[in-house]
């Protein structure tokens, strides 16, 4: 139990002038620390929706630090909050999903969601090995070691019929090396019906055929939408830009001239890495591959014995990732 002596102190003075001098940013830490049990130390992102911070618990017990997702009511109604509470809830305890611990109703304006805090987004990471290695992309075994665990994640998700259906670098966080899936604004459960779609899905680039065709409003429920983004993710990893891209605004976009323009450097990457790239990025759905048959591909299975050869605890889905990284960077790939 706590009790008001352990309550801690912080200096609103020592926050980024970006904090300090936004009436908006400074009206949400006011009513965080006021109406909830935690602090603002930092601005980690800001958003059309949301503003995300970094936070710790106002009590000396607990020394772990969150992110702390403040929502405009206004922006999104209480009926997607709601929706994106639940799916939390469900989330919770998949390893590859940021954890969840509380959501505080703030006021008529604000809700906050208490969350896990990671190092880097996978964008960050792969900005910052681009400027360490100077080097575009990653190695098929670094982007293994990466995808193996975001598959890991979206197949468990996808195994209590949820959707995510924004996939993006930006939405894929980082915690001592280990994957964890967030923002799930956008995602839905199988079956949830309701007429809500009548627009494309997510972000242009990472939104698949069936997203942006207002006439398949169930095909936007379909695993098939995920699998598309982890394509278009898979390539960026390697080949360290976009396999296309389609501007915001393009609500129709021409997917088959868009597959056909992707560029293939059999000279940097593997055969069989192209190959699954192809088989990710099918137009139609139904030939579209799936989470079973990725993990049989052969890029899958020749990069996971590689990765054991090198760390032989990555044959369990629950490793030391951090350790396992480090052995990845001793090689010469």
């Amino acid at each position: 139990m706590y009790f008001k002596y352990k309550i801690k102190k912080i200096n609103k003075n020592k926050l980024p002038d970006e904090i300090k001098t936004n009436k908006d940013l400074m009206e949400m830490i006011n009513i965080i620390e006021k109406k909830s049990d935690y602090f603002i130390k930092d601005l980690l992102g800001k958003g059309s929706f949301a503003s995300v911070f970094e936070g710790e618990s106002q009590y000396e017990n607990n020394k772990n630090l969150f992110a702390l997702k403040v929502i405009n009511i206004f922006s999104q109604t209480e009926k997607y909050l709601t929706r994106e509470i639940n799916i939390n809830n469900l989330l919770k305890d998949i390893k590859f999903v940021i954890r969840f611990y509380e959501n505080v109703h703030l006021s008529s304006k604000y809700s906050l969601l208490v969350l896990e805090k990671a190092d880097f987004t996978l964008e960050q990471f792969l900005l910052d090995e681009k400027k360490r290695t100077n080097s575009m992309g990653l190695s098929e075994l670094k982007a293994f070691f990466i995808f193996s665990q975001l598959l890991n994640g979206i197949s468990q998700i996808h195994n209590i019929n949820i959707i995510h259906r924004d996939l993006k670098p930006q939405n894929i966080l980082m915690l001592n090396y280990q994957i964890k899936i967030c923002d799930f604004t956008t995602a839905k459960k199988i079956g949830d019906s309701n007429n809500e779609e009548q627009t494309s899905l997510g972000t242009a680039n990472y939104n698949s055929p069936e997203g942006f065709d207002t006439h398949k409003i169930i095909m936007k429920q379909y695993p098939s939408v995920d699998i598309w983004a982890l394509g278009v993710i898979l390539y960026n990893l390697v080949y360290g830009m976009p396999p296309y891209k389609i501007r915001e605004k393009d609500t129709s976009p021409d997917f088959t001239t868009l597959i056909h323009q992707i560029e293939y450097d059999n000279k940097k990457v593997s055969d069989n890495f192209n190959k699954l790239i192809k088989r990710l990025l099918e137009i139609e759905v139904d030939k579209r591959i799936n989470i079973s048959q990725i993990r049989q591909a052969d890029w899958f299975i020749n990069n996971s014995k590689i990765l054991c050869s090198i760390f032989p605890n990555a044959k369990n889905i629950d490793y030391n990732f951090q350790e396992c990284y480090k052995k990845i960077e001793q090689q010469k790939n």
